[in-house]
């Protein structure tokens, strides 16, 4: 940005060291595209910063989401680890033992 204020600067200074009209218009009109190109520029700026603080936030959204897909991961697992311990027969369930026999308790299906 620091070219475009010297290019204003001596612009300015051309036109009021300059004796034709003609030419003076011509450094006015010059000076009213750099100053159009200012005001761009701190547009395209401030849209920048905008959408830097945008990405900010949907990174940190996306961490948390992140993690809560890993918990449910993590839970269905273990949901799954509890359901392969036990059998369904008639409606009932029952909990293997570790010798391959089944427990004398029985367990309801909970829907």
């Amino acid at each position: 940005m620091g070219a475009l204020v010297d290019l204003t600067n001596l612009t300015t200074k051309l036109i009021e060291s300059v004796k034709d009209r003609k030419f003076a218009a011509d450094l006015r009109e010059i000076q009213r595209m750099i100053a159009s190109l200012q005001s761009e520029h701190a547009s395209i700026h401030e849209s920048r910063i905008a959408l830097m603080t945008e990405n900010a936030e949907l990174k940190r959204k996306l961490a948390a989401l992140e993690l809560r897909v890993a918990d449910a991961e993590k839970r269905a697992s273990q949901q799954q680890a509890d359901l392969e311990q036990f059998v369904e027969h008639r409606g009932a369930l029952f909990k293997r033992k570790p010798d391959g026999g089944f427990h004398e308790a029985v367990y309801p299906l909970v829907a």
